[in-house]
């Protein structure tokens, strides 16, 4: 009897044994056949029609080689220090500091002073470029930059897009944009030109476009005698900043006035000039934007800074400013009462208020704008005196000088918050020492107006 109940036992386990055995063949199977249902992975040489289809769908380069087979390249875009370079270091963004825009106008200028830094400024893929055969007529020619855009590559390394203004001889003027390399490490510049990048079809590059690799490399930009960039020579101070306003703006009075004018202040321009005709013909019989800039004055507003700039011949500017890509402009300080001006002017007693308008009359006269002298005639003295404007032109230009400096000699309050002073009017040229003495009276109104009357 115990010699049955072993044989049952052995089997059983005999049976035991051969289902567990039974049960890792099949799930081997099975797992094979798992594999299989994910589809084999692509051979990196194959030629199947599929696998290309998956490999474009994922902007993987594939270059052909001699046999028609598909190659993979899977190296990454790295630069000269091996850091890896994503499509978000390689993205344009827009820029406005003062850094940025001092940094590549030195870098412009020193490709257009002269053929041979011209050639000694490009990258060394194109060292052997014909760019002398299209370089501009004109050395050292003026340029004003309208945009920057910038790809930060790594720490050393910026790429500038830049598009500006090119003069080009006969007042006329070239748009352009130049690609711009900064290698911080070597201090050092490469610029692609803009004749180069065109014949590659590279052209409106802008706010989140990539830089073209296939076109621009990212090696280091060994240092020269011609391409290193001047740091010591980069200011943004608030100098810098409002002579380069008043450079720009003399470009545009030289070649685009139309983009001047775009640039005035709405209510300057809506009170002073109808159209753009006016405003030409005005510049065309003024030195406004010719010399220097003298001294200024500043203000930190709402939003923006307001500097008031006295020029040469005794020309004034305002500049409201918030940077050097966007700012308005008022050519003169009379024609509309400034923020400082406001604040000086509502600070003083009445009676200076008074000859706080008659020296804006003074501005005027010596400015050719009789139309504003006319339209602050109080009603009373229009009427009696000029049967037009053209009466009240004429006897502005025979009782003024060309150009006027008026002296106080004394005042007298009047009825209704009126002021009249007696006003020595001589030649501020000093071309004529003559005189002449007028009575100008002025009423005071809100807001800085007022109303006015000259007679002899």
């Amino acid at each position: 009897m115990k010699s049955k109940k072993i044989k049952i036992a052995i089997a059983f386990f005999t049976i035991v044994i051969i289902g567990i055995i039974f049960s890792i063949y099949f799930i081997s199977e099975n797992n094979k056949n798992d594999i299989n249902k994910l589809g084999k992975l692509p051979d990196i040489t194959t030629t199947d029609d599929t696998t290309k289809n998956i490999i474009e769908e994922n902007n993987i380069n594939v270059n052909g080689d001699e046999n028609n087979k598909k190659k993979l390249d899977i190296t990454p875009l790295i630069d000269s220090t091996n850091q890896v370079i994503t499509d978000e270091d390689l993205r344009l963004k827009k820029v406005i500091d003062a850094y940025s825009y001092f940094l590549t106008k030195q870098c412009i200028n020193t490709y257009y002073s002269s053929k041979e830094k011209c050639k000694n400024v490009l990258p060394k893929e194109l060292k052997q470029y014909d760019i002398l055969s299209f370089y501009g007529r004109i050395e050292e020619p003026s340029f004003c930059i309208d945009n920057i855009y910038k790809a930060e590559i790594s720490l050393d390394q910026k790429i500038y897009v830049v598009y500006y203004r090119l003069e080009s001889g006969n007042g006329s003027y070239r748009s352009l944009f130049n690609i711009l390399k900064i290698d911080k490490k070597n201090v050092s510049f490469a610029i692609y030109p803009f004749e180069y990048l065109k014949s590659k079809n590279i052209s409106n590059l802008k706010e989140n476009d990539l830089i073209p690799t296939d076109i621009i490399n990212l090696d280091d930009i060994e240092r020269t005698e011609y391409n290193h960039y001047r740091i010591d020579d980069i200011s943004t101070s608030e100098v810098a900043c409002i002579r380069e306003i008043f450079e720009r703006c003399k470009f545009d009075y030289e070649f685009d006035r139309q983009h001047l004018y775009g640039f005035l202040n709405e209510k300057y321009k809506s009170a002073k000039f109808e159209n753009f005709e006016i405003f030409n013909n005005y510049l065309n019989n003024t030195n406004l934007l010719k010399g220097n800039i003298e001294k200024y004055d500043s203000k930190k507003l709402n939003d923006y800074t307001q500097y008031i700039v006295l020029g040469s011949h005794d020309n004034y500017y305002v500049i409201n400013y918030r940077n050097l890509f966007n700012y308005d402009l008022i050519l003169d300080e009379y024609t509309i009462i400034s923020e400082q001006y406001s604040e000086v002017y509502n600070s003083n007693f009445p009676n200076v208020q008074a000859r706080y308008c008659i020296d804006r009359v003074r501005r005027a006269i010596n400015d050719k704008n009789y139309k504003f002298i006319y339209n602050k005639l109080s009603s009373d003295d229009r009427s009696r005196n000029y049967s037009n404007y053209n009466d009240f032109a004429n006897f502005i230009r025979q009782n003024f000088y060309d150009k006027n400096a008026f002296e106080y000699l004394d005042f007298k309050t009047m009825l209704g918050g009126r002021y009249k002073y007696s006003v020595k009017v001589t030649d501020e040229t000093g071309s004529s020492f003559s005189y002449r003495k007028l009575n100008i009276t002025v009423t005071l109104k809100d807001n800085a107006d007022f109303e006015i009357s000259i007679t002899k």
